[in-house]
């Protein structure tokens, strides 16, 4: 449960909420400071995640282990990037994470980071977007340079 200081971090809330994804049993993940946070749990749904999203959007209840299987997913933001990856290296099958640019303004030099790690990591060219624009008043403008995970 995320609170200002003193608690857990926000910003690990959703590379943790991934990791979640693998433990045995249920984990509860609590937003008390941002709307929309738990965006990110679509993503990771699609992946073959087991979680349930209730409250008003704030509070997502992960039923793990859930095995995951690689596709093709957005970064939203930093955190959502970083829970992306993660999900990557723990899916079956190769992983296409769009938008990468929230990667790597939050984590420099991650992709190397992990190859050194054992990670079968690469960027590809892509011509097309993978990730929609969805509540936006104005276009983002989409990064089109995926990273791809086996």
């Amino acid at each position: 449960k995320p609170i200002p200081t003193q608690g857990f971090p926000t910003d690990l809330q959703a590379p943790f909420t991934t990791v979640m994804t693998q433990a045995e049993g249920n984990s509860s993940v609590y937003e008390t400071m941002y709307n929309g946070r738990l965006r990110y749990v679509d993503e990771l749904k699609r992946m073959g995640g087991r979680i349930d999203v209730s409250g008003s959007g704030r509070m997502a209840m992960v039923h793990g282990p859930a095995p995951l299987q690689g596709t093709d997913v957005c970064a939203l933001d930093i955190r959502s990037g970083a829970a992306m990856v993660l999900a990557g290296l723990a899916a079956e099958g190769t992983t296409r994470i769009s938008n990468v640019i929230y990667v790597d303004r939050g984590y420099q030099n991650i992709e190397a980071k992990l190859k050194q790690l054992g990670a079968v990591i690469s960027r590809i060219e892509e011509s097309e977007h993978l990730c929609p624009v969805v509540d936006c008043e104005e276009p983002i403008e989409w990064d089109t340079i995926p990273l791809h995970l086996d």
